[in-house]
């Protein structure tokens, strides 16, 4: 019997596989496709993902993927994809990260973000799954049903080349299976929120030398924004391959593309392509009902579904595999109950909520900045000021969906039932702002150490507790002993580090295996009862239904 089967092996099924195979829980994968994603999708891994690829050990091997070492991932706004420009946002090649020289005040992190499509880090993952024990991937195998039971549930599996049905065990199964999941539908649970944002693009993957020699810089992105139409350009391989976006009228879905036309409104005049691959596809912004149904997940693309906006979908669901992973690990091995999982809805669907509200209000804020005048291409004094205007507005409106340092570290679980809170509120979330805090819920911040690690380098795989200098260490003697005799999984780390103090606002803090703070404090209050409280032994599963429902709400 395995532990956990997960449906679905895109990039959040995997990373969950990777996680709980890190924390010794056996896995079974599976997914329809016989292999991995074969249509250019997600084209960026957010700092905060890198972040745990990092505690994972691939996030240098998925930082080497993609584009070339040295290519530019700046994003730009033009009048064509190698005209005059509106606004430029620049960002460092993947080689300046690796190698140590990039430094940033405004990305907090050892990992900013990794402009790589999915295309080529996908394999990585499946690669890393295939060397790890305890976790199999089943190809060409589909997910039929399942039927839940008092200690575990029973999968119903489908081989799509022989026909063959299977039935395989596990505690848990999580379904990551997508807008169109199985485990979603057994779990009777509907999608709510704005199915209709009348966002209506036309995508395709295409091979063009030409289209890469029309531009005088390599950019990793071109909005291309001019009077015949809307395009995003991604380059995919940094050499010919790219992925195209074309806006398409909101009531005309499904007018024909000319896709000749298209390259030629982008460029400027007629270029040689090749299509590799097209889709349609509407925006929307919806989340699930609920997130859980007793031995039943949901996690990803299953749990809510959003208008491609800066990469939120996927790494906010790999957000909810760490969630979940951790807090799965903690009650197989015995040192939490059964309720602690109960909080990875009530953590995590208030994100999902969250996020899609935001990506409604930073759509419609950018669907102001689709119509352009013809004027905009002119060489002459006016062309030049009206496409500083609107290069300041785009910069004042659209630049926190690439800069957006909120989503990926000011996320935080202030109203959580397993975090200690101490009266003080955590800094508002704002997409393109962060402030480091310790507030109870929030993401431990990030501190370089003298030896040239990073902090989260250092924490345990369960919970740490800080030690800020080795006098603040008496009386900790009682947790570490509580801890062991619970089987928790308890490391100290003392920090001494200039300007810890100060960022890590208490002597002591205790933080989480996923790297959020659970407590802080000058002194440890007693030993159980913070144990109990951090776990999920504290709340009855009837006072957490009511936490649940006070911190949800509606999207739209």
């Amino acid at each position: 019997m395995y532990d956990v089967v997960v449906a679905g092996a895109g990039p959040v099924g995997m990373t969950l596989g990777l996680d709980l195979a890190w924390r010794g829980v056996t896995a079974l994968v599976v997914d329809p496709r016989e292999g991995p994603v074969g249509y250019p999708r997600c084209n960026n891994v957010a700092a905060r993902t890198m972040e745990h690829y990092r505690r994972l050990g691939i996030a240098d091997q998925i930082r080497r993927a993609g584009l070339p070492p040295g290519h530019p991932t700046d994003v730009v706004y033009r009048v064509r994809y190698g005209g005059p420009e509106y606004c430029r946002f620049s960002y460092p090649p993947s080689r300046e990260v690796l190698d140590g020289s990039w430094k940033s005040d405004f990305w907090p992190t050892a990992e900013p973000n990794h402009k790589v499509n999915q295309l080529h880090f996908e394999p990585i993952l499946e690669e890393r799954l295939g060397e790890l024990a305890g976790i199999d991937l089943l190809r060409g195998v589909r997910l039929e049903g399942y039927h839940q039971l008092d200690d575990h549930v029973e999968v119903d599996l489908l081989e799509k080349a022989t026909g063959r049905r299977t039935r395989e065990q596990a505690r848990y199964i999580v379904g990551c299976d997508g807008g169109s999941s199985t485990v979603r539908r057994a779990m009777g649970v509907s999608l709510v929120g704005d199915t209709a944002l009348n966002h209506h693009q036309y995508s395709m993957y295409v091979r063009s030398r030409e289209l890469a020699a029309s531009s005088p810089d390599r950019v990793w992105m071109a909005l291309v924004r001019n009077h015949e139409g809307t395009y995003t350009v991604i380059a995919v391989d940094g050499v010919e391959t790219f992925l195209i976006h074309v806006a398409l009228p909101a009531d005309q879905p499904d007018k024909p593309v000319d896709q000749s036309e298209v390259l030629s409104r982008i460029v400027g005049g007629p270029v040689e392509f090749e299509i590799l691959a097209d889709t349609r596809w509407a925006g929307q912004a919806i989340v699930a009902e609920r997130y859980r149904d007793r031995r039943a997940f949901l996690a990803g693309d299953a749990a809510h579904l959003w208008t491609p906006y800066a990469g939120f979908g996927m790494n906010t669901g790999i957000g909810d595999a760490i969630d979940l992973s951790w807090k799965v690990w903690a009650v197989l091995n015995g040192w939490a109950p059964d309720s602690l999982l109960d909080s990875y809805e009530i953590e995590r669907r208030p994100i999902g909520e969250r996020v899609a509200r935001a990506i409604i209000s930073g759509f419609k804020q950018s669907r102001e900045l689709l119509r352009v005048g013809p004027i905009c291409a002119d060489d002459t004094p006016e062309g030049r000021e009206e496409r500083r205007r609107i290069g300041e507005l785009i910069t004042a409106q659209d630049r926190s969906q690439f800069d957006c340092t909120g989503l990926n570290f000011g996320i935080d679980y202030a109203d959580s039932p397993i975090v200690w809170p101490d009266g003080s509120k955590p800094p508002p979330f704002e997409i393109g702002s962060y402030t480091p805090s310790t507030t109870p819920g929030c993401r431990l911040p990030h501190l370089w150490l003298r030896d040239g690690r990073a902090l989260y380098d250092v924490l345990g795989p369960g919970f740490t507790l800080l030690v800020l200098g080795a006098g603040a260490g008496a009386g900790i003697g009682g947790i570490i002993d509580a801890a062991a005799r619970r089987g928790l999984p308890l490391e100290v780390v003392t920090v001494d580090e200039p300007g810890a103090a100060d960022l890590l606002s208490a002597p002591l803090l205790l933080v989480r295996p996923d790297q959020h703070v659970s407590w802080r404090g000058d002194h440890l209050p007693d030993a159980g009862t913070l144990l109990d409280r951090v776990t999920g032994v504290e709340a009855c599963p009837g006072e957490w239904k009511t936490v649940a429902s006070s911190i949800s709400s509606t999207v739209g």
